[in-house]
């Protein structure tokens, strides 16, 4: 299990239920205890956080050098006029740096949400505008408009200032 056996060959090869691999694993198998049967060391002496450092640390140092082999390759390539493999090993330099940069926190995304209200576009207080002086000639149908469109503009009003009341504030110097 440890080594990324698949629980269903170790039930077959061991004549175990899958039930009881699955219980065992949880119940038992502590990550200190993972990383020392890897290391091949008591689980006393892992310590998890040096671990975690160490193998950090041989993430960083693998795609370096894995990023100058592609650029030699790339170099290769392009001296050679196999451009497709060119372009290839390029791309391949460019998912290592965006990893790397991924690793080591320099490479942050950003997401950003607007939110914008019809009711307060020029759009639509022409066509609130259209639509009221179309109804003049039907003041029932007119003030029933009327009444709605208020209770959807006072609903925006609510939500884009969140509750809080618009002041204004003036000062006067005497």
């Amino acid at each position: 299990m440890i080594f990324g056996t698949p629980v269903l060959v170790l039930s077959r090869r061991f004549n175990i239920g899958t039930k009881s691999l699955h219980n065992h694993r949880h119940k038992h198998l502590t990550p200190q205890l993972k990383a020392a049967i890897l290391m091949a060391r008591k689980p006393e002496e892992i310590d998890l956080e040096a671990l975690a450092r160490t193998e950090g640390e041989s993430v960083i140092s693998n795609l370096t050098v894995q990023r100058a082999r592609l650029m030699r390759l790339a170099e290769m390539a392009t001296d050679q006029g196999f451009t497709h493999q060119a372009i290839a090993a390029e791309r391949a330099v460019t998912e290592n740096l965006k990893l790397m940069s991924q690793l080591l926190g320099q490479l942050v995304q950003h997401h950003k949400i607007t939110k914008t209200s019809i009711l307060i576009s020029s759009d639509y207080l022409n066509l609130r505008q259209v639509i009221l002086q179309a109804l003049k000639r039907f003041p029932d149908a007119a003030q029933a408009v009327a009444n709605e469109l208020a209770k959807l503009e006072a609903e925006a009003e609510a939500e884009i200032m969140g509750g809080k009341p618009l002041l204004l504030e003036a000062s006067s110097s005497c």
